[in-house]
């Protein structure tokens, strides 16, 4: 194993060398309250056929997990499940809940009023009435250019931009304020305040009804929409404002086709 695989799958054991299959096991399922361990952004160069399994212990890769946000690992035998069932892979792809509501108290209904009963992460603890900063998460059947089809990952972050304090007014307020949040990671090389950009939020806090133009605030939505790639695990981002309610950030990402723990395409997540 490579020294650059060797640090990720020591970070994603667990907060130490000592994390057995069974803890990841059952932070994975929610039996235990230990939680995975924070973002780290690990780096890796290159990537690999998806057809060329990595030269790993079959035991360490089985003990691999992806994280799915700051409270909830997935194990491969969750994705290796989805890609068997029937109809998974056939046209119109149906679309799988993401989070696990049993998994952990931060995970629930957006609110008892809402329409939207799907389960949501909870990523603002300092309000508990209700869910104004959230995510959404699905899985389906889908590819990305130049690579085979296989269970696809998306996240959707939203947050409510009439949430936020009205004395928001530098990107360090922006920076305070999720630094108080648990920190999501996007893929295994980007965090979502990484990618986000403190600057394009603090445009997006300041917009919040500012223009009653409706032309104009299509256009600022427009100007602060954008999308990158990770050049390591081939992952999207998406940026998007809605200058009447939210800007949300979005991550896509291929998990491989299930058929094995040694998957370079899951093992890059």
């Amino acid at each position: 194993m490579s020294s650059m695989l060797k640090r990720r799958f020591s970070s994603r054991r667990g907060r130490s060398n000592s994390a057995t299959t069974q803890d990841t096991q059952n932070r994975a399922s929610g039996l235990n309250d230990d939680l995975p361990p924070p973002y780290s952004g690990p780096s890796s160069s290159g990537t690999e056929n998806e057809d060329t399994e990595v030269c790993i212990d079959e035991a360490i890769a089985r003990e691999y997990c992806v994280e799915l946000c700051p409270h909830e690992l997935l194990l491969f035998r969750a994705v290796q499940g989805m890609a068997n069932l029937p109809g998974f892979k056939k046209w119109p792809f149906e679309e799988i809940a993401g989070f696990n509501r049993a998994v952990s108290p931060h995970h629930g209904i957006i609110h008892e009023d809402s329409s939207d009963r799907s389960c949501v992460c909870h990523i603002d603890p300092t309000d508990t009435s209700r869910w104004p900063h959230y995510g959404k998460s699905t899985f389906r059947y889908g590819a990305f250019p130049g690579l085979h089809r296989g269970v696809l990952l998306e996240t959707d972050w939203y947050f409510e931009l009439k949430q936020f304090p009205k004395d928001v007014e530098t990107t360090h307020d922006v920076q305070r304020i999720f630094d108080s949040y648990p920190q999501v990671a996007l893929c295994p090389h980007h965090s979502l305040l990484g990618f986000a950009d403190p600057q394009r939020i603090l445009t997006a806090i300041k917009s919040y009804k500012r223009e009653t133009d409706p032309i104009l605030n299509r256009k600022l939505e427009i100007s602060l929409e954008s999308y990158d790639v990770c050049k390591h695990c081939h992952s999207w981002f998406r940026f998007k404002l809605d200058t009447d309610a939210y800007f949300a950030v979005s991550t896509f990402r291929l998990l491989g086709r299930g058929q094995s723990p040694k998957d370079p395409i899951w093992l890059s997540q």
